[in-house]
């Protein structure tokens, strides 16, 4: 949970037969592996950073991991999958990488049948503006994202009468700072880039 790992000869964080195991707000990059899952099983990486590395993330012989809300950016290759199936990727983002997603001989689910995840190298369109592809978006053989979405996806969170609330965003903009005024009911937050419709 909320480590910076970076400039490291070989992985920001490498887990080797390590199951059940959970990587929260991390920062990875500039390593060869920026985060690496060999033999580890049912992990859940959720809400890590990488960037610059030669893999983002790596998997060799690791099936049933959940990746969420995680931030896979400008790397040589975003996924790489080795013999590694029955993972799942959500509503993550896969920007500007080399090879957003590599694999040998691997299965894996990279949507929830609603929602996937954005790629920067999608070029497909959103004729109802739904912000979810009208088609599907194919990145390796038995790899495809059926609902890739059309903009960036943010994640915070706010605090409302001691309730926990989630506030998912998708955008071609870039969302910030996103917070809630229990007094007057209002959500602010910062909004740079280019607009979007829909």
């Amino acid at each position: 949970l909320n480590n910076n790992a970076q400039n490291n000869e070989y992985a920001g964080v490498h887990l080797s037969f390590s199951n059940n195991n959970n990587l929260l707000h991390n920062n990875v990059s500039n390593n060869q592996y920026g985060i690496q899952l060999a033999n580890s099983d049912n992990c859940t990486i959720n809400e890590n950073k990488a960037t610059n590395n030669t893999y983002g993330i790596a998997l060799s012989t690791s099936l049933g991991n959940t990746f969420l809300h995680n931030n896979v950016q400008e790397n040589q290759h975003g996924i790489h999958f080795d013999h590694s199936s029955n993972n799942t990727l959500i509503n993550n983002n896969f920007i500007n990488n080399t090879q957003p997603l590599s694999n040998i001989n691997s299965t894996n689910y990279l949507d929830n049948g609603v929602e996937g995840n954005y790629w920067s190298n999608y070029n497909g369109t959103d004729v109802n503006q739904d912000a979810i592809g009208d088609t599907p978006h194919i990145l390796a053989e038995n790899n495809t994202d059926n609902h890739p979405l059309m903009g960036e996806f943010f994640h915070f969170v706010i605090l409302l009468e001691g309730e926990t609330h989630h506030v998912s965003i998708i955008s071609n903009s870039t969302i910030s700072k996103l917070q809630f005024d229990e007094t007057t009911y209002i959500i602010n937050f910062n909004v740079t880039g280019s607009g979007t419709e829909g």
